[in-house]
């Protein structure tokens, strides 16, 4: 059974989209993360220079430059403690903390 979050975050004109989605309950597998970064004012308008780093607490884990649209995506690891950080054309947004995909959700009590 997998497990999926969408999340919208909003820091001034950027609008940050993110889906992560792990395949099944449990230690095993990777979490896919994909998202989409865009000018929420100036949705046509492209960054000239972005980068997207995945951490890990304090560590760089990974990072990318997303494409002509905004795009990214990562693989992580089950476990907690992991973020989202974005270097837009020099200037430094604050990190994204990304929810646990690892336990089952649990039943609301009748």
């Amino acid at each position: 059974m997998a497990a999926t979050r969408q999340l919208q975050y909003r820091s001034g004109s950027l609008l940050i989209d993110i889906d992560l989605t792990k395949e099944s309950y449990g230690a095993e597998g990777p979490i896919l993360l994909m998202g989409q970064i865009l000018n929420a004012e100036n949705p046509d308008r492209q960054f000239k220079d972005l980068r997207v780093f995945l951490l890990r607490g304090k560590r760089v884990k990974a990072q990318t430059t997303p494409s002509p649209l905004g795009e990214f995506r990562f693989e992580l690891d089950d476990g907690k403690n992991w973020k989202l950080s974005f270097e837009i054309e020099g200037r430094h947004v604050n990190p994204i903390s990304l929810p646990e995909l690892t336990s089952r959700p649990t039943r609301a009590s009748r």
